[in-house]
């Protein structure tokens, strides 16, 4: 059974009521042209993005378990493809053990390489002709207000700090 195309109307209707993530397409473009990761680690780097966006470091404390069954990989497979994602300056591995050491959910910090931001940085400006200036301090979202049904592994919450319903003043 083939699948049928969306109208374009719904498309807009969804951009405009539902959470979307803010990145540089510049940054985003670097990510997904980058002849040396594939589309599974890309993606693993998006889903990596969206968690840890709310986090004024870019960090979020997640286990291989959980981001294996978000991708439907083994651990072993996130293992890989998180290591690309460091050798390619596409992430920082920090790994956490308990006093017993026991391991604990990884620290994973979302990066992109310097060349990246080099890149972003001579790029012309965007225009900004949104008369409605938001003041990005004023911008906060709840956990409790972030749902995402299609994961069901538990962030540490002290890494993830989510911040309630974007305000625009």
């Amino acid at each position: 059974m083939n699948a049928q195309p969306c109208l374009p109307q719904d498309m807009i209707e969804v951009n405009r009521s539902k959470e979307y993530t803010l990145i540089s397409t510049s940054l985003l473009e670097s990510v997904l042209t980058d002849n040396r990761l594939n589309a599974q680690t890309t993606k693993l780097w998006q889903i990596l993005f969206n968690y840890a966006r709310y986090n004024p470091n870019f960090e979020v404390k997640i286990s291989y378990g959980c981001l294996a069954k978000k991708l439907g990989k083994s651990t072993r497979t996130i293992g890989r493809y998180a290591e690309l994602l460091q050798n390619t300056g596409y992430l920082i591995i920090k790994h956490n053990f308990d006093n017993k050491g026991g391991q604990r959910p990884s620290t994973l910090f979302v990066r992109v390489p310097d060349i990246s931001i080099e890149h972003a940085k001579k790029r012309k400006d965007r225009a900004n002709n949104n008369s409605s200036h938001i003041n990005e301090t004023s911008i906060s979202i709840s956990i409790d207000n972030y749902n995402d049904d299609s994961i069901s592994c538990d962030l540490d919450p002290v890494s993830v700090s989510l911040l309630p319903n974007i305000s625009a003043n």
